[in-house]
Formats: C-alpha cells, sequence, structure tokens
C-alpha cells in the first residue's frame, strides 16, 4: 500500500512518535486514499505530517506523563505515597473574575506503575517481559529521546527478552562524558513495572508537562513551583524537538 510505504519511509519522524500516535497518524493519512498518488499530492501529504507531528510531540508527553500518574496506584504503595506529591496553586480566569483551583503532580524519582506490562505466564509457562510493558518503556524513550536524551535504544527490551524481576537498564549518553541510566526497570508477573528514572529526566518531564498545561508560565515559576534549580529550569523550559520541512530536506515540486 502506497501511503503506508511512504509513512514508513518517514524514520525521522516516526522514530519520535510513540505507538499510540503513529497509529493515530497512519489512520489519518488512510483517509487520503481516494486521491492519486503522485509527487504533489506526496508533498501535500508529508507537509500535513509534519505539521500535525509537532502537535502529537506535544500531546504523547502529556499522555505519557498522565499515564504513569494513573498507573501508579499510590493508595496500595506506600513508596509511592513519599514520592507522589499534589499540591494545590490559585488562578484567575480571563473571562471570570473567580478563583479556580487546579492539582499539579509532582513525580518522584521511583515509581511502581500498576497494569503496565510485566512478566506473562499462559498455561504454566513463562513468556517473558509482555507486549504492553515493552511498548510503555520504548514509548517514555521516545518521550525522553524529543528532550534530548540520547537514547542507547539497543537496551530496550523485545518481547520475552526479559524471563525475571531481576532489574535491567536502560541507558543514554550525556553530551560529554559515558552512558548513563535513563530508567533502571525491573518487570513482575502481576503486570507491575518498577522503574527508577534519572532524576533529570523527571526534572525535564515536570517542567514541560507543566508548561504545556499552561501551569507554569516561564523558568523562573517552574523553579519555584517544582523546587529545583534555576539553571535546571530554564535548560528544560525550552520545547521539546520540533520537526521543519527544512530538516527534512523537502522542497516543493517544481510547478
Amino acid at each position: 500500500e502506497y501511503w503506508q510505504r511512504l509513512f514508513d519511509g518517514m524514520d525521522e519522524i516516526r522514530s519520535r512518535l510513540t505507538s499510540a500516535s503513529r497509529e493515530k497518524i497512519y489512520r489519518l493519512m488512510q483517509d487520503q486514499t481516494g486521491i492519486d498518488f503522485n509527487r504533489d499530492n506526496c508533498y501535500a501529504v508529508v507537509m500535513w505530517v509534519v505539521k500535525n507531528a509537532n502537535t502529537y510531540f506535544d500531546e504523547q508527553l502529556v499522555t505519557m506523563y498522565e499515564t504513569m500518574v494513573e498507573m501508579a496506584n499510590v493508595e496500595n504503595y506506600v513508596s509511592n505515597k513519599r514520592v507522589f506529591k499534589w499540591e494545590r496553586f490559585r488562578y484567575m480566569y480571563q473571562n471570570e473574575k473567580q478563583e479556580a483551583t487546579h492539582y499539579r503532580l509532582k513525580v518522584g524519582h521511583r515509581m511502581v506503575l500498576n497494569r503496565c506490562g510485566g512478566l506473562e505466564h499462559r498455561w504454566g509457562t513463562n513468556r517473558g517481559i509482555d507486549e504492553r510493558a515493552c511498548t510503555f518503556l520504548s514509548d517514555m524513550a521516545t518521550v525522553a529521546h524529543n528532550l534530548g536524551f540520547r537514547i542507547i535504544r539497543h537496551d530496550l527490551p523485545r518481547e520475552g527478552s526479559v524471563m525475571d524481576s531481576s532489574p535491567f537498564v536502560v541507558r543514554h549518553t550525556p553530551a560529554k562524558g559515558k552512558p548513563e541510566s535513563l530508567m533502571r526497570v525491573r518487570v513482575f508477573r502481576n503486570s507491575n513495572l518498577h522503574v527508577q528514572f534519572a532524576p533529570e529526566l523527571i526534572h525535564a518531564l515536570n517542567v514541560q508537562h507543566g508548561r504545556l498545561k499552561g501551569w507554569l508560565r516561564d523558568d523562573a515559576e517552574a523553579a519555584t513551583e517544582l523546587e529545583i534549580p534555576a539553571e535546571t529550569a530554564a535548560r528544560h523550559f525550552t520545547p521539546g524537538f520540533r520537526l521543519t520541512s527544512s530538516a527534512l530536506r523537502i522542497t516543493a515540486p517544481a510547478a
């Protein structure tokens, strides 16, 4: 199918999208099957994908962040009660002179994620780490990649490649220095993941999530609200990776 091949060839875009975002964009591209597959139409579709991909980069960060919050069972796990901090802050409606209350979530460095996948057992046979856990970790690595972390992708597990609850590490390579741990992971039979994230990744996620939700207006406010150093807030307040036609070396068809 030609449109599928076109999307498969957009490596710079596909590598920046989570599994759910890739599926959404491909479904939208499938809606173009009623038009001719030619150079002009391919250019128009690619430019549409570039424009919309940037929106998906932001949406998928918010989705992954809030998925972690949703899947962390803060009532059952004492460790999460320590690391998940709910705080209120007030703001004024622009059109209504009344106060409203929002909640902001501060994610800690260690989390127990419930129902995010784990070790799969069928008919008494251990099949190892399941597809859901692999997808979650791959999607988290994609979000981190868009935030500037250089992921060592061959560290990511494949379905069935991890057979027990021994810890494994997904690393990233800092701009200067040797590879470091980005996520230290353990998987369990009860469909739980235990993940210790690198502090710098958590800072980046907190700042970007607050910025995208409109809760943090600038890096100074991020430093104050998140209780992090000013230089850390400034480093992570800039929007993540953005696609442009020039970055992809896309040129318009000749008239």
